[in-house]
This record gives C-alpha cells, sequence and structure tokens, in this order.
C-alpha cells in the first residue's frame, strides 16, 4: 500500500488493482490525479464501482461523461447512487442522446433523480409511453 501510495506522488502509473487498495486512505482530490492516467480500456466499471465511497459526485459523474459511450446503460447504473442529483440530471442528458436509449432505461435512475427534475421532464412522457 505504501508503495501505492509513492506511485501517485511520484506520478507513476498504477494498475487497477493498486487503485482499489488505496481508495480507503487516498484523499479525494487525488483520485482525479489517479484517474486521468488511467486508460480507459485498463479500468472497469466495476473498479470504479469499488472505490466511488471514497470519491467525490463530481469526480464519478466526469468519469461516466467521458466514457459514457464505452459502456452499456445498465453498466451505469449501479455508479448512480454515488452521484448528486444535479449530476444525475447531465449522466441523463448525455444517456438520452445515444442511440442504444429507450426509455425504459430511466427506470432505475427513477429513484436517485431529484423529484422536481422527474415531474418536469418525464411525467408526460412516462404517462404516454408506460400507462
Amino acid at each position: 500500500m505504501a508503495d501505492s501510495v509513492r506511485k501517485i506522488e511520484n506520478d507513476e502509473p498504477l494498475d487497477e488493482i493498486e487503485i482499489i487498495d488505496i481508495a480507503p486512505i487516498t484523499k479525494p482530490d487525488l483520485f482525479e490525479k489517479v484517474l486521468s492516467k488511467i486508460e480507459p480500456d485498463d479500468f472497469t466499471v466495476e473498479s470504479l464501482i469499488a472505490i466511488a465511497p471514497f470519491m467525490e459526485s463530481n469526480q464519478i459523474n466526469n468519469w461516466i461523461l467521458e466514457n459514457i459511450d464505452r459502456y452499456g446503460i445498465q453498466e451505469i447504473v449501479p455508479l448512480i447512487a454515488f452521484v448528486d442529483s444535479e449530476d444525475l440530471a447531465m449522466i441523463i442528458e448525455n444517456l438520452e442522446q445515444r442511440k442504444d436509449f429507450k426509455l425504459v432505461d430511466l427506470i432505475p435512475f427513477a429513484p436517485f433523480m431529484d423529484a422536481s427534475i422527474r415531474l418536469q421532464k418525464y411525467s408526460t412522457t412516462f404517462t404516454r409511453k408506460v400507462i
């Protein structure tokens, strides 16, 4: 673990396991630095879920938005519990732009959406298409 911390301080690359290992002792501002050095192919959604409780909402949001086209909507769903409602609104707007997006994809997001956003944006759509 000490070796992993040294690597962060010296701007050396970390592998997925090292990042997960140091998450509980890493300051949130260091995650930005660590995640910026990782190639998306080397870091999976599952790994991000493992460290998400130790990150700030905007860091998770930024990672999702940068990689939103790389992952399926269902892969992103487990991360939504870790973002705040403003960040979630941005994620949803980006998801809606995808060619594979269907309204039913929003159902797992609904409990985490701010009620005013949910009512404002989707109440008539849900009524028409779901009921």
